[in-house]
């Protein structure tokens, strides 16, 4: 299981994209399998944001559930978002990690998400590992698509 990367390039100002990138609250909207996310705390210089997430997917026939809580860290220097699930509280995920990095392009901004995630569960095996692997990628993206719509809108 898996290491998803996926890029998206927006027609749109650097500032900005990386503005929106940082709006979690929004975020619920865009991807079709995150269920809710909940802002336990925030600080500021520098940001970090430590939230409770939860998704839910079909999964042999069955609606599955996972929560996980987060901690990530934003580097406005580096215009990029480190994020690392909290081994403080109990999931199945065994590990989530991964950078989230904004950079100039010739056409705009690209966002370039990199997560790399292990699900630890009696009944993951290599079919179900491709299946938890497509709807990580299939999110990632929405997400991605769903920033890009909102930049270049406005």
């Amino acid at each position: 299981m898996g290491r998803v990367k996926v890029t998206r390039v927006v027609k749109a100002p650097l500032e900005k994209v990386y503005s929106l990138g940082q709006d979690i609250y929004s975020f619920e909207a865009m991807c079709p399998n995150l269920k809710k996310i909940k802002v336990m705390d925030e600080n500021e210089q520098p940001r970090t944001v430590r939230s409770e997430w939860t998704v839910e997917a079909h999964l042999l026939a069955a609606k599955r559930s996972l929560s996980w809580v987060q901690d990530e860290t934003w580097d406005d220097s580096k215009m990029c978002c480190t994020f690392d699930f909290n081994r403080e509280y109990k999931t199945e995920m065994q590990k989530f990690e991964g950078c989230w990095t904004f950079r100039e392009h010739p056409r705009g901004t690209e966002m370039i998400m990199d997560v790399d995630f292990k699900v630890k569960h009696p009944l993951v095996n290599g079919p179900i590992h491709r299946i938890i692997d497509g709807i990580m990628k299939k999110n990632n993206e929405a997400l991605l698509k769903g920033i890009k719509k909102r930049a270049e809108k406005s």
